[in-house]
Formats: structure tokens, C-alpha cells, sequence
């Protein structure tokens, strides 16, 4: 079911919210509604598509359960006689939701009354039975304003039964036949009658404060009053009055204060002489006699009105001079805009004020006869500001234009080093005065010399700082080659030695499909320095071991010497290899000639010849163990001191090669310094010359 249409009801309490306007009914005529046939009951299938529900403030409204739609407005299909008749009638009856007095709205007019209008009660008489008799025409009785006392204001509320005199309210009165009826008529329900009793104490002016016999003393012999029977009833419905009464009063007497201080303001704000240099106890005595100031009783409200009067007024005079200081500033700029063509932003105000003042469109604007020279100062410096951003804005173009061409100019000559490059002419170990000549017969090379004078506001980069970069992509080019060539060789196991040729190389990873990419040139250059680097290795690896056949060759004979006297003298190689075959010394030598030739070395030094020097009292297997470990001790602090050499060789070389960097260093910054320290030495000697013949 969609949502019931909670929008669009007319307002609770009249037609815009506050309490209904009083307006006689018969203050506008209307022609009677003419008698309408009865139209033909509904077929019931129609009917029974309309169900009534209740919106959540209580309002009844209906939903059409074929065409799913939901109206406030009772459907046609389900109206009575009375309820058709009544839809015709531009006068609807709504309740106050405040005080629950009832009021009718006219949708045609918009105006909304209290009393019942004659076209409704024509209505009800024809659903009745019975004809409505014609009210006469008569001109509403006018209704005087009730009369309020006001006091000055305070914090505490002011009760609203103090605020209301007893004076006597004048309104339009039900008329003789009205109450006649309403005093023989037997009303359907107790709130009818409430709302009859209710009405007897308005017309009768009855006011809140007053108690229940003064309101028995001026209603009891009215004929609305018995359409209560009981006195409890009665006195009940007057004290439920009381209180809605009192709101009544207290509104038209806002409503009324309001309306007064509006007219207050509109009168101060019409009267010229009331003015921001106007004082309150001026603009009163000015003000006092007029029927607007006198309505507003109270002086404090009165001086609020004045103080919010004068505020907008200075809002609006300085409004009026910012308007016509910004006419007078316009008219100036268009003076040295069109009409003062030699003032630019490099002109002194004081030449400009000059030329101004002497321009004739400045003598002959009534603007500007009340110009003063802070106003064509104004004007001058925002004039200025727009020259200036005119100024920069064309500067920029041309800066833009120009780095523009440059772009261009870089392009060109870029695609000449490519050119170059492809035509195998630039390579890696390319001079910049190898191509000298070529590049500077290039068109290229002069467009991009006409961008690089300092007056251009561009970077500065000359055609040799673009062959520098070109140079140096080749080489980051040429290394990521040298890379994926390694990484090719390492795929394919394939190792360079001293004697591969270029052929060679080229015939073992040709097959692979990044080879072919990569550029001759890179790959002779690689080619030869991994040859040249085998080549180092290789005689890297013939000292090594020349040197380790050299310490293995001294340990064997160190191993003979030990066993000297387990060998006689005059045995062969072959008689005594047996006993040292299974001794490590023995099997590092791996060639047996070498291991024959170590020995015959050994036995030409007579070894049985130093050992019958010593003493000949037999040595004891303790004093041999002895010098067996000395021997070994020996060796071990020999390798150790063998190794701390290394190490300190190691470091000596690397510290050498730390100090010849810096002393390269010093060397340049010392060869830098050379002509300075020498025109030191040359301005010293000219001023000791300088000196001795000042003495002489």
C-alpha cells in the first residue's frame, strides 16, 4: 500500500496557521446552492474497492485497492446524499487544533470565518427535509479592537489573567431567531451543546478573569444558556473555557504589539530626518504626536525599533557610498584604460594623478565631480595590477613559445646522434672532434645553437652536453648487453679462454635468441675482455702453482732430511721410495721423475756427511721426540708468521691504493692551485719591489 497523502490538508488553526480571521458570513454573498437529484447508488463491486484506515494523527483517509492510490478526500462511490451536496460547496468545515472551536474555510476566496456560513446551512436543510430560511443581507456590525493594557516588561511571566481588562469586547452577536432556537432545540450530543455554551461566552464578551456568578449575572438570561441543563455542567465548561480564552487574548494582543512595532519601523524608516547622527530623544520628539509611536507604549521597544532603524540605515548609507565609489573607480579606469594610452605600470602616480585630472572626459563626468585623489589612486593601483598580469601572461607565452622551439630544436638534433649511431659512426669510444665536422654541417646542430644564448630565459644546454648524454646512454646500453651476454654464457656453460677467437664465441651461443639483439660492437668489445681476463687468470694460475710445486717440493726434501738415517748412503731412488710412499709429502709430488730428481738434489747436499758431525754418542728416543717437536713447533709458528705476512700485505696494498687515490686528488687540487699560488708568488715579489723603492 503506498504511503496515505499526510500533505496538502489546510492548516489546523485557519487558513495560515494562527487563529481564523474574523469575517461575517454575510460579508461576502454567495447564491444559493441549487437542489441536485440524487445520483444512483454505486454498484457494489466499486464500493467494496475503497477501504477507510487512519492516519497516525488520527485523520481518516481511503485506499483503492485496484488502482492502489490513497486519498484524504471521501471517493465519491462511498458519499451520502448530504456528503455530494456538501462536496459542491466552495465554504469546509475545519477545527482549531488548540482550542477544538470549529471555523470554516472558503477554497474559492481563502478567507475562513467562525460562524456557520448560509450556504452550509442551506445544505443542511435540504439533506433535512426542511428549506433553510433566507438571512437579510446586512452589513456586518465593524468590530472595535479590545482593548489591552500593557505593562512594562519584567522577567517573571506576566499571568494572562492580569494583562486582560474587564472592559467589554464588542463582537458580532448570534441574532434573536438564532438564539430562540438554539434555546428550544435539542442538541444530538453533549459537545454540541458544549460548543453552543462555549459560543454564548464570546458573544457575551465574558472575560477570563471573572468568576462564575459575574458570569451567571450576564449570560442567565440569554437562551443559549440552558442548552446545559445542569449548573455543575455549565460552571464545568466555563472553566475549560477560561484557559483557552486567555490564549485567544494573548495572541491578538502579540498579534497587535507586532502589527504596531512593524508600522513604528516603517514610519522611521520613511521619515528622512530620523538618520544615524539622530539621537532617540530627537527622533521622539519628532515622532510623538503620530498615532504609530503612540501604539507602541513601551519606551524600551520603541528605542529597539529606533536602534535596528538606525543600524540599517548606516548599512545602507555606507552601502550607497561603496556603490558609488566603485561608479567613480570604473570611470577612472576607463579614463586611463582608453583614453590614456601612454600610462603603463612603469608611470608614477603622481604623473598619472596630473594626466587625469587634465583628461576632458574627467572635467566633463558629473560622476567624477566629487572625486577625490584617494579614489584615482585606487583606480591607478588596480589598473596597474591588470598591466602587470597582462605583462607576466604575455611573458610566459613567450617563455612557453620559446621552450617550445627548444623541445623541437633538442628532438632534431637527437634524431641526428641516433642517425649517426645507426650508421655505425657513433659508437661507445666516439670523440666529440672526431664528429665535429659532420654533426656542424647539420641543420639540427644550428637550430639548437640559437637556444642556447642566456638572454633565451630557457635551460642552457649546449650541443656538446647532448652529445655527452648520448655517449653516455650508449654505454649504460652497451653494459646492459655486456649483462645478458654473461648471463647467456652462464646458461650455456661456456667459458672463455686465452685462446678463443671471436669466431668461436660467436658459433657457441649464436642459437640463442637474445644474442642476435644485442650489437657487434658490444659484443668484439666483450669478446676481447673476456680474453683479456682469461688470459690474467691463466697467468695468475701458472705462479700459483709454480709457487705451491715449490713448497711441496721443500716439504719432500724436509721429509728425506727427517728420515735421513733410514737411507744409507749410496741407495738408490728405487731402493728406498718404498719407505715413503704412504707419507703425504711423498704423495703431493705426483710426478715421479720430480720426486728422483728432489732426491738426487738431496743426496748431492750429503746428508750423512752433517749428521756424523754431530756427537757421536747415540741419541736417545727421548731426545729425538724432543726435537721432533720442536721441529713441528717450529713449523707451525712459520706458517702462522707466513699467514700475518699475507694478511699485512693485504692490507699494506689496500692502504696504498686508498693513499695514491688521495694523493691523486691532491695532485689535481695541487695542480688546480698551481697558477693561483704561482700569481701569489708574482703579486708578492711586485710588492717587494713596490717596497724597496718606496724606501729608496
Amino acid at each position: 500500500m503506498s504511503a496515505p497523502p499526510w500533505m496538502g490538508m489546510p492548516p489546523a488553526g485557519g487558513p495560515y496557521g494562527g487563529p481564523p480571521v474574523q469575517v461575517h458570513p454575510t460579508a461576502v454573498q454567495y447564491p444559493p446552492a441549487p437542489p441536485q437529484p440524487p445520483k444512483p447508488p454505486p454498484s457494489q463491486p466499486e464500493m467494496q474497492q475503497w477501504t477507510e484506515h487512519k492516519s497516525p494523527d488520527g485523520r481518516p483517509y481511503w485506499y483503492n485497492k485496484v488502482t492502489k492510490q490513497s486519498v484524504w478526500e471521501k471517493p465519491a462511490s462511498l458519499k451520502t446524499h448530504a456528503e455530494i451536496l456538501k462536496s459542491t460547496c466552495p465554504w469546509k468545515e475545519y477545527t482549531n487544533a488548540d482550542t477544538g472551536r470549529k471555523y470554516y474555510f472558503n477554497s474559492q476566496t481563502k478567507k475562513s470565518v467562525w460562524v456557520k456560513p448560509k450556504e452550509l446551512e442551506e445544505i443542511d436543510a435540504l439533506v433535512s427535509g426542511k428549506r433553510a430560511e433566507p438571512v437579510p443581507n446586512k452589513q456586518a456590525a465593524p468590530t472595535s479592537t479590545p482593548s489591552v493594557q500593557i505593562s512594562e516588561p519584567s522577567s517573571q511571566p506576566v499571568p494572562a489573567a492580569a494583562i486582560v481588562s474587564e472592559q467589554a469586547l464588542p463582537v458580532a452577536s448570534a441574532s434573536v431567531d438564532e438564539r430562540k432556537e438554539a434555546a428550544g432545540k435539542t442538541y444530538a450530543t453533549k459537545e454540541e451543546a458544549k460548543a453552543v455554551f462555549m459560543q454564548l461566552l464570546r458573544d457575551k464578551n465574558v472575560q477570563p478573569i471573572w468568576n462564575w456568578d459575574k458570569t451567571r449575572r450576564v449570560i442567565g438570561k440569554d437562551e443559549r444558556y440552558e442548552a446545559l441543563k445542569k449548573e455543575g455542567e455549565r460552571k464545568q465548561v466555563f472553566n475549560a473555557w477560561k484557559p483557552i480564552r486567555t490564549r485567544e487574548l494573548q495572541d491578538e494582543e502579540r498579534a497587535k504589539l507586532k502589527m504596531n512595532r512593524t508600522k513604528l519601523q516603517e514610519l522611521m524608516v520613511l521619515v528622512d530626518e530620523v538618520s544615524p547622527d539622530t539621537s532617540y530623544r530627537q527622533a521622539a520628539e519628532l515622532l510623538r504626536t503620530h498615532e504609530y509611536f503612540k501604539n507602541v507604549r513601551n519606551d524600551r521597544d520603541r528605542q529597539d525599533i529606533f536602534n535596528d532603524v538606525i543600524r540599517q540605515k548606516a548599512r545602507d548609507a555606507k552601502e550607497s557610498e561603496k556603490k558609488q565609489r566603485r561608479q567613480i573607480e570604473a570611470a577612472v579606469t576607463d579614463i586611463l584604460k582608453n583614453h590614456l594610452s601612454d600610462v603603463t605600470q612603469l608611470t608614477p602616480f603622481a604623473d598619472a594623478l596630473v594626466a587625469v585630472k587634465e583628461s576632458e572626459h574627467f572635467k566633463t563626468n558629473p560622476l567624477l565631480e566629487n572625486c577625490h585623489d584617494l579614489h584615482i589612486f585606487d583606480a591607478f593601483t588596480e589598473y596597474v595590477k591588470t598591466l602587470e598580469k597582462e605583462y607576466e601572461l604575455q611573458v610566459r607565452k613567450e617563455n612557453e613559445s620559446k621552450r617550445r622551439g627548444l623541445r623541437h630544436a633538442r628532438e632534431a638534433f637527437e634524431a641526428l646522434l641516433e642517425k649517426l649511431h645507426k650508421e655505425n659512426k657513433l659508437t661507445v669510444d666516439s670523440k666529440w672532434k672526431e664528429h665535429y665536422s659532420t654533426i656542424a654541417a647539420d641543420d639540427a646542430y644550428e637550430g639548437l645553437l640559437q637556444y642556447c644564448g642566456k638572454d633565451m630565459k630557457v635551460p642552457e644546454i649546449t650541443p656538446l652536453d647532448f652529445f655527452k648524454l648520448k655517449i653516455d646512454d650508449l654505454k649504460q646500453a652497451a653494459l646492459e648487453e655486456k649483462k645478458t651476454l654473461k648471463s647467456i654464457m652462464r646458461e650455456a656453460k661456456y667459458e672463455v679462454t686465452p685462446s678463443t677467437t671471436l669466431k668461436e664465441f660467436h658459433d657457441a651461443l649464436c642459437s640463442d635468441a637474445r644474442y642476435v639483439k644485442i650489437s657487434s660492437d658490444t659484443i668484439r668489445a666483450a669478446v676481447a675482455g673476456f680474453v683479456a681476463d682469461a688470459e690474467k687468470r691463466a697467468a695468475e694460475r701458472a705462479v700459483d702453482d709454480a709457487r705451491r710445486k715449490k713448497r711441496r717440493a721443500k716439504r719432500f726434501l724436509e721429509m728425506l732430511q727427517y728420515d735421513v738415517r733410514k737411507i744409507s748412503e749410496g741407495q738408490t731412488w728405487e731402493d728406498v721410495s718404498a719407505i715413503f710412499e704412504k707419507k703425504q709429502d711423498y704423495l703431493d709430488v705426483e710426478d715421479d721423475a720430480e720426486r728422483a730428481r728432489l732426491y738426487a738434489e738431496f743426496v748431492a747436499t750429503d746428508p750423512w756427511k752433517k749428521r756424523s758431525n754431530r756427537s757421536h754418542s747415540p741419541e736417545s728416543d727421548g731426545e729425538r721426540r724432543d726435537r721432533d717437536r720442536h721441529r713441528h713447533k717450529k713449523r707451525r709458528k712459520e706458517k702462522k708468521d707466513k699467514k700475518d705476512r699475507k694478511d699485512k700485505k693485504k692490507s699494506s696494498h689496500k692502504r696504498r691504493k686508498r693513499d695514491e687515490g688521495r694523493s691523486d686528488d691532491d695532485g689535481a687540487s695541487s695542480a688546480e692551485e698551481d697558477p693561483s699560488s704561482a700569481d701569489a708568488d708574482v703579486l708578492e715579489q711586485k710588492r717587494r719591489e713596490i717596497l724597496e723603492q718606496l724606501q729608496k
